[in-house]
């Protein structure tokens, strides 16, 4: 893939532009970068080596003529403040989905109805799930897959959807050894037809060991705001393919082949409801941050304040509830509400669920449901107003329709036991690597930071840290962005710094502090963040702030350091 990334300041200097630019070229992309800053290095901006990228300057060009020069299938702005760059561009324009929307070349929308846009370079997916993809539905027999062994790594959380996957490969007859929390070869038989690792709630899982010759799938559920995690776990879990359940524009992001692998309906926990006329309610929703306050959820809040005044004692908004009760729930409501919240765009499990309970699918049109599913025939596309929506549908006599339809159709393609035939086609499709034993960072302080995937801004005082897959700032330039929760972690280096308390605040999700410091980092954080649990990882404190996210109550790793 030819992308183009385009800035206002100078990518050599900034660390965010040059993470990007980094990430892009180690998936095998080919990478240029137009600027119209004048840099300290080449003050005249002429097209010149930089690095190990190219840098297109703009010079006396207009911008969008040197862009065009690069050929560019991709341009992606460095900031938001850089879209202007890339607005008069034909190309796709890869953007974070809370910047302004470019139009009709976003990336967001094309990549779904793309296969070249929703490729990794290392190659082209299967059809699966694909632009037109009308394969007739079937129904999968009961132990089809008799005699096929597939090894399934994860965290088994009850809500994890590897749980839904097991229990298909076991309906489909296929031995399944579970890996819970740790991927261990003397587990693996040689003949097995996959090891699946599915990404669960953090920490990473342990990699004592991964199998030659036995393909290894890396499926991914979350989009933008867990990418750079999933990048590194899937070079650490030594992924041959990767499997998107959506946000199927990120697949050039991985230097491995990346295949749509939707979410589906789980046939064990459905809840068999009465009639559509006949049930209770009239419109829920299960999901989080009904009480969330970040902003995130605010049109999830409103739209369940609406609906509950409109249609009182008629609705079901709900959070934390088990599969088994939600399923439960939809079964007797007739229209299920789907909003995704602003961190990505996700085809999320709600969708399914919807669907599988036999409930009309109310939803954000994310893009990629329309490969799914067919507008108005399967689902109903959220529009701006929810509550007069709901209202209409409601009195619609063509909604039941919709709603049956809906369940029909899934039921005969999307369910996981047809993902189980399209998973183990992949993975007969895919040659595995030859495994080699991970070497993490020969420094102390950068392998502890490197242990932390979710870690992504660092902030390192007294001391330098080199991981080219983070953001990392040092110097006057860490010290000048000490603000409360401003960086994900902050790295107190041998040399110390003078103001921990500061320093220590700044930090959103963990502190580590090297050896000669640790025992006066360990003292302010007692008082700055005095719940953090501290581990001792080969000399250096670790102090996890327990920040919220995707991952299990924080543990020492190591050995419980004293306080």
């Amino acid at each position: 893939m030819r992308i183009c990334v385009v800035s206002h300041r100078d990518p050599t200097r900034d660390p965010t532009t040059r993470v990007l630019i980094t990430s892009l070229r180690a998936a095998g992309n080919e990478v240029s970068v137009v600027t119209d800053a004048a840099s300290p290095t080449d003050p005249r901006r002429l097209r010149r080596p930089v690095g190990t990228w190219r840098w297109r300057a703009a010079g006396e060009q207009a911008p969008s003529a040197a862009v065009a020069a690069t050929l560019p299938d991709i341009v992606y702005p460095a900031t938001a403040d850089d879209l202007d760059l890339a607005a008069a561009m034909d190309a796709a324009i890869a953007r974070r989905v809370d910047w302004p929307d470019p139009g009709p070349r976003d990336l967001i929308r094309l990549a779904p109805h793309d296969t070249r846009l929703s490729s990794s370079p290392a190659g082209p997916p299967a059809p699966f799930h694909q632009p037109g993809d009308d394969r007739s539905p079937w129904q999968p027999a009961a132990g089809r897959h008799h005699g096929t062994t597939v090894a399934v790594a994860a965290r088994f959380t009850t809500t994890n959807p590897s749980r839904y996957l097991v229990a298909a490969l076991q309906r489909a007859g296929v031995t399944v050894i579970m890996l819970d929390g740790v991927i261990d070869a003397d587990r693996i038989p040689p003949r097995a037809a996959a090891v699946v690792v599915v990404e669960s709630p953090l920490p990473a899982l342990t990699v004592r060991g991964l199998p030659q010759g036995v393909p290894v799938l890396y499926w991914v559920h979350h989009g933008e705001h867990h990418l750079m995690a999933n990048l590194r776990l899937a070079h650490r879990y030594q992924a041959d393919a990767v499997l998107l359940a959506h946000s199927w524009h990120l697949a050039h992001r991985f230097a491995v082949p990346v295949h749509r692998f939707p979410f589906a309906v789980a046939p064990e926990v459905v809840t068999p409801g009465p009639a559509f006329a006949d049930r209770a309610l009239d419109v829920a929703m299960v999901g989080a941050g009904l009480d969330d306050r970040s902003g995130r959820y605010d049109r999830r809040q409103t739209m369940a304040a609406g609906l509950a005044a409109a249609l009182p004692g008629r609705t079901g908004f709900r959070s934390g509830m088990s599969p088994e009760a939600m399923a439960g729930l939809y079964g007797r409501v007739r229209i299920v509400v789907n909003d995704g919240g602003t961190r990505h765009r996700p085809i999320t499990m709600r969708v399914f669920e919807a669907l599988g309970a036999g409930a009309l699918l109310l939803t954000e049109d994310l893009p990629g449901t329309d490969v799914l599913l067919r507008r108005h025939e399967h689902y109903v596309p959220l529009g701006d107003d929810p509550v007069g929506q709901v209202i209409a549908l409601l009195a619609d006599p063509g909604s039941e329709a919709i709603a049956r339809e809906g369940q029909r159709h899934a039921e005969g393609r999307h369910t996981y036991d047809h993902r189980v035939d399209e998973m183990l086609a992949i993975a007969a499709a895919t040659p595995p690597r030859r495994r080699t034993a991970a070497s993490p960072p020969a420094d102390a302080l950068a392998a502890a930071v490197d242990a932390d995937v979710e870690v992504h801004s660092v902030a390192v005082l007294g001391g330098v840290l080199d991981l080219p897959d983070r953001v990392v700032r040092t110097g006057d330039d860490a010290a000048s962005r000490l603000a409360p929760g401003k960086t994900d972690a902050v790295v107190i280096g041998p040399d110390g710094y003078p103001d921990l308390d500061v320093a220590l605040r700044a930090a959103r999700r963990y502190v580590y502090a090297a050896a000669p410091v640790a025992a006066a980092v360990r003292g302010r954080l007692a008082v700055v963040h005095p719940t953090a649990v501290l581990s001792d990882l080969g000399g250096v404190l670790r102090a996890d702030l327990g920040a919220p996210g995707y991952r299990v109550a924080p543990t020492p790793t190591v050995a419980e350091v004293p306080r």
